[in-house]
């Protein structure tokens, strides 16, 4: 813990289920303040930093992993919040400062244009110095199938869980992370749909191109396929062990890709056509999950049984590229 706390000038970025995030356009700027929300299945700030710097760190090394560093909440602090300290878990001692993948050092001159993707978002911007950059945030899910799947399944654990709950179709995780250029193309294309024809870069051979030549998703298919038994061949929640709960934070992350137009240092390079592009990428809501959930996750498994066979929610309906 090397950051300290100002008390003023914070103000809400982000909120979620488990998480409210703050900014502070100080000393701070680039970074954002997550403090707990109130829980039925709280796991602590102290427990979530223990395991990503001691459990997935070492799986997946700094490379993709936000930066993220634990900060004391000093006495009086949440009093400086106003009324979002209500949703807030005041009993917290720490709070985490991660890194905020959409900030630049090089600042927006024209307001960003952003769209709604059916499983994710995509924001394009224009920076200073003619640099025209795109963001594109969405979480990959199950890139490996569940081990609870039937052998004779017919839709991948996402697809499966999609139809089941009358979601849209979309990209299906399994071709996103196979490896193979025709099908990770064919992921990347439902998953930026319309919003490919809408922008001066041609993200969708970006995209692609840097999934099939970086290890990123690679990585993340080792961490889920860590969980070999499966939700329902866990019977207790003292019996869930680091594997299953490796693959869990994996299996709900959220990614976050900017690619720019121009070299602005520290990124990846990708060529298209023999044009030059630069990418980054940061992984984010990697937490630890809370064991007593073990009952709710073996529910949802268990009634997905009859989704991954029938027939009627094959590929047509649910656009699940299982093969």
């Amino acid at each position: 813990m090397t950051a300290s706390l100002v008390y003023m000038g914070w103000r809400v970025y982000a909120e979620g289920g488990a998480n409210v995030l703050y900014t502070n356009e100080g000393r701070l700027a680039g970074k954002l303040l997550r403090l707990r929300k109130k829980h039925k299945y709280k796991v602590s700030t102290k427990e979530v930093y223990d395991f990503m710097k001691d459990e997935l760190v070492p799986y997946l090394g700094n490379t993709w992993i936000i930066r993220f560093e634990l900060v004391r909440v000093p006495r009086g602090f949440y009093s400086a919040l106003g009324n979002t300290k209500e949703k807030l878990d005041l009993s917290e001692e720490y709070g985490l400062l991660v890194e905020n993948a959409r900030f630049d050092q090089i600042e927006d001159i024209r307001p960003s244009r952003k769209t709604d993707l059916t499983y994710g978002s995509l924001e394009i911007r224009k920076l200073q110095h003619g640099t025209t950059s795109v963001f594109l945030e969405f979480k990959p899910k199950w890139l490996v199938q569940s081990p609870n799947a039937p052998a004779s399944a017919k839709c991948c654990r996402t697809c499966a869980h999609r139809a089941m709950t009358n979601r849209p179709k979309g990209f299906c995780p399994l071709d996103l992370g196979s490896g193979d250029p025709y099908r990770v193309r064919r992921a990347v294309k439902a998953l930026l749909g319309n919003a490919v024809n809408n922008n001066e870069i041609p993200l969708e051979d970006i995209v692609t191109t840097y999934f099939l030549e970086t290890n990123l998703l690679q990585s993340l298919r080792r961490l889920q396929a860590l969980d070999t038994r499966g939700i329902l061949n866990y019977h207790e929640s003292k019996d869930l062990d680091k594997n299953f709960f490796l693959a869990m934070s994996s299996r709900d992350c959220t990614l976050f890709l900017e690619i720019f137009d121009q070299n602005v240092g520290g990124n990846t390079p990708v060529s298209v056509n023999g044009t030059y592009y630069w990418v980054k990428a940061k992984l984010a809501d990697l937490d630890l999950k809370n064991p007593k959930k073990r009952s709710q996750w073996a529910a949802v498994e268990a009634n997905l049984q009859p989704w991954y066979n029938n027939v009627q929610f094959s590929s047509v309906s649910t656009g699940c590229q299982m093969v």
